[in-house]
């Protein structure tokens, strides 16, 4: 099929459409830049990408933010698809950063420094080896937050938190990795916690933090793209 240039001024929108005539959000976008059916699942995208690029679209409450930052990256996820060793690959990759990036910055802003530390020092985490050497660390960061219900805080989804637990827990869920389910989790509440914190008292100093992890997460998605 013949590739589609995507309009400058298209404004991607939240959630699945119908029709293209309805909207589109990044996935939808991609399917169309590729020339393939309508869909928010295009088949030459990588499925870890897809999910991450989904989740991250749905949750950015903004609809030109959430064009300046995804609408970029579109053209560099197509014909992504590839192995399942690709796929476990990325999926590690959207681990690490959620356990050893992004978590951490909202331990920091939250003056949680001591947890922080420890996700900040654990080895990347790549494979099977890495993943179980780094269980205890993210499990014991998850008790700052107790058992209670946490509401997922729009600096924390902006910051594609939510993105990178999506993208690696239903991966983990599908081959049945616990370790992998388990660290994203951990890594995925504490960030909410935290994230919730600083919330309370640093409410005029969010925004550079949400906007460097909007940036690294670009980054990371770039490097998934490119493995």
């Amino acid at each position: 099929m013949e590739a589609i240039l995507l309009p400058e001024n298209i404004v991607l929108e939240r959630f699945n459409h119908k029709t293209r005539e309805e909207g589109m959000c990044a996935m939808e976008a991609a399917a169309w830049l590729a020339g393939e059916p309508h869909s928010d699942e295009p088949k030459c995208v990588c499925p870890i990408i897809s999910a991450f690029m989904m989740s991250w679209n749905d949750s950015i409450s903004d609809r030109y933010e959430r064009t300046r930052l995804l609408v970029p990256l579109i053209p560099m996820v197509l014909n992504t698809r590839s192995t399942p060793e690709v796929e476990r690959a990325r999926a590690y990759m959207a681990l690490d950063w959620l356990a050893r990036e992004c978590a951490p910055t909202w331990l920091e802003a939250a003056g949680i420094l001591g947890h922080a530390r420890d996700m900040r020092n654990l080895k990347p985490i790549y494979d099977d080896a890495s993943c179980g050497a780094s269980y205890a660390i993210c499990n014991s960061v998850s008790e700052i937050s107790g058992n209670g219900y946490l509401s997922i805080t729009r600096c924390v989804s902006d910051s594609a938190a939510s993105a990178a637990f999506d993208a690696t827990a239903n991966y983990a869920n599908s081959i049945k990795d616990k370790a992998m389910a388990s660290i994203a989790y951990n890594a995925w509440r504490a960030a909410r916690y935290a994230g919730e914190s600083a919330g309370r008292t640093l409410t005029d100093k969010l925004s550079p933090i949400v906007d460097t992890l909007k940036v690294s997460a670009q980054r990371l998605v770039e490097r998934m793209a490119a493995l």
